[in-house]
């Protein structure tokens, strides 16, 4: 069968796979099994998705013997099932992405267990070696996380929520310096089955507010030390009356950690969905400033507003127009990752009119303490000049 594939014999697809699915798959050993498996994965990938009679009996085959004894059945049947959208098959792979990898378990780890010989034999690469091992990725988890990227059907909240929670946590693998680009990749093609309006905040539950533009490396912040308060106007305008002899330092690393620099620029650094924050104090007073980052409602700028999209399917979709043509609409709805545009058809669209909710999300100074707080928005009314007198010695 495998030979007749080879030779592209796409008119005798159906009598290939009946044939394959005619083998008694219980009967096999495992590397037989392996061997059956791949037949059907190059069929797949020769002659595409079979017809649902046709799917219907490899699934009478296989999918009752998902999950298998081993890691490697595991992994050509998963893929297999869920490249065929089979039933059940998002629940049952998380559930094996859910089960705790003993280290040695696979080939990978194996050959990663070996490796660990080679940690004190060469000063220049045992140190980060050792550092990588220390924290090795769960590589059977890897390889489901990756399958499932593709699949499109099948989903609940409640699993896309398991699902993506798993990469946060899986960025804080060591892999090389090929893994955070690696699994970044995987979680954004997974991105792409969501609907429109869920992306960002599953873009965000899993882990895209920690790396950096690329997507190949975290961004290097600090992380509040808090504890939070839950700031308004009136509770943060008193602490601005005595701003002198900050920490521009930890200013600098709140303005980060608050998300400031992800969508704002200031001294030609930062990102481009919000206005420039250079020149800020020259046109606002600490009042305005405070309204704008905790109320970022109460006014929203022409330049800066969401549109929201009424469809003909009585759905709508939200975001900022970045470009247009003749016959579509792109919208870019996450501001942590403006970059990525939804396409909307003009035929589809009832109607537009402009967001009254900010594409600022608001909350984002409530991990900050007092002197936190105090950091950043000096910080903020000096542009980021170091040199400014609010810098002074005490």
């Amino acid at each position: 069968m495998i030979a007749l594939i080879r030779q592209n014999r796409t008119e005798k697809k159906t009598e290939i796979l009946n044939a394959l699915t005619s083998i008694n798959y219980d009967a096999l050993k495992e590397s037989e099994q392996i061997d059956l498996l791949r037949a059907f994965e190059l069929a797949f990938l020769r002659f595409g998705k079979p017809d649902i009679k046709t799917q219907t009996k490899i699934f009478a085959t296989i999918n009752s013997r998902f999950p298998a004894k081993s890691a490697q059945l595991n992994r050509s049947l998963s893929k297999i099932l869920i490249y065929l959208e089979a039933p059940g098959i998002v629940e049952k792979t998380l559930a094996l992405m859910a089960q705790k990898e003993e280290f040695g378990s696979t080939v990978v780890d194996e050959i990663a267990t070996e490796t660990s010989d080679l940690i004190l034999r060469n000063w220049a690469y045992g140190t980060d070696l050792a550092k990588l091992l220390s924290n090795t990725p769960p590589s059977q988890q890897t390889y489901y996380a990756t399958m499932l990227s593709l699949a499109k059907t099948g989903w609940t909240p409640a699993l896309r929520q398991q699902y993506f929670s798993w990469f946060k946590d899986a960025f804080q693998y060591k892999g090389g310096n090929s893994y955070i680009g690696f699994i970044d990749r995987a979680r954004k093609l997974a991105l792409k089955n969501v609907s429109p309006d869920k992306k960002a905040y599953f873009d965000k539950l899993s882990g895209g507010d920690l790396l950096d533009k690329s997507g190949n490396d975290f961004v290097k912040i600090d992380y509040p030390k808090g504890p939070g308060v839950n700031w308004s106007v009136s509770s943060a305008l008193p602490l601005m009356e005595d701003l002198n002899s900050r920490d521009f330092k930890n200013g600098q690393a709140m303005y980060a950690a608050t998300t400031c620099k992800t969508c704002h620029s200031m001294n030609g650094s930062g990102g481009a969905v919000g206005p420039d924050l250079t020149q800020l104090a020259t046109r606002f007073t600490a009042k305005d400033m405070l309204e704008a980052i905790i109320e970022p409602d109460k006014t929203i700028s022409d330049q800066y507003a969401a549109t929201q999209y009424s469809l003909k399917n009585g759905s709508s979709l939200v975001g900022r127009l970045i470009n247009e043509d003749n016959l579509s609409y792109y919208i870019s709805q996450n501001p942590f990752s403006p970059s990525t545009l939804t396409k909307i058809q003009k035929k589809e669209v009832v109607s537009a009119k402009y967001s009254s909710v900010s594409t600022m999300y608001p909350n984002l100074i409530n991990s900050l303490n007092k002197d936190e707080l105090k950091d950043l928005m000096a910080f903020l009314m000096t542009g980021g000049n170091e040199k400014h007198s609010l810098y002074g010695k005490k």
